[in-house]
């Protein structure tokens, strides 16, 4: 009866209002990271939801995740993209969940540059071969995966928001799929902003340390 009478229901156009808001001024990932994850899990009513971005060395690290269980919100965990991964073990003492670079998931994301549904995997066998289908499935599994958005930026692949199951056991519907892609594109554009933002904060600072180091030759000299 709760499952079919009071299925959790949100404003399609509110939630994308309330995550451009909430994006345009921000320049720092991890808040990036923590806006559009809690947005997500809590709208869509989600039992985990994971943020991988991507590494140096091509592989996909998480940077977020929430889980929900006993009734209560799980440990949120943002990672600095930047910190090293040994770094974290050694912080956590955890072995960080990762996404190959080079796995068939990953092929299936920049190939179609859309949403992977879980259970849609087996419409696609005959064009991907039962043993992709496999290996994807096995790729989602550590993360309970059901849903992946991928995050494009010029063309290349940096994020990926991996999706829990819903805790109603609904499906996940068109308008569900349609949000994820809206949210993926407008955290496309926070992230390169930040980017932007970073670099001219670091070229400010090598002008800066330029500037000084000339008026010190310039009074060494005299």
């Amino acid at each position: 009866i709760d499952k079919v009478f009071y299925k959790k229901t949100y404003d399609y156009i509110e939630t994308v209002n309330k995550v451009s808001h909430d994006l345009v001024s921000m320049l720092d990932l991890k808040k990036i990271f923590n806006s559009v994850g809690d947005v997500i899990f809590s709208t869509l009513g989600l039992k985990s939801i994971y943020l991988l971005s991507a590494g140096p060395g091509g592989d996909y690290e998480v940077v977020y995740n929430m889980s929900y269980g006993g009734g209560k919100k799980g440990r949120q965990q943002t990672i600095d993209p930047r910190q090293q991964t040994t770094e974290h073990r050694t912080q956590t003492g955890e072995e960080i969940l990762k996404i190959d670079g080079d796995s068939d998931l990953v092929r299936l994301l920049k190939t179609s540059d859309d949403v992977v549904i879980k259970d849609e995997l087996t419409g696609i066998v005959e064009v991907l071969g039962q043993e992709a289908i496999d290996n994807i499935s096995s790729a989602m599994k550590p993360f309970n995966g059901e849903v992946i958005a991928p995050v494009f930026i010029d063309d290349k692949l940096s994020l990926l928001i991996v999706l829990g199951g819903k805790l109603s056991g609904d499906i996940f519907t068109n308008e569900d799929v349609n949000l994820l892609k809206t949210v993926s594109n407008q955290t496309a554009i926070a992230i390169k902003n930040a980017s932007f933002y970073a670099e001219k904060l670091r070229s400010e600072r090598f002008a800066s340390i330029g500037m000084m180091s000339a008026t010190f030759a310039h009074e060494i000299r005299n």
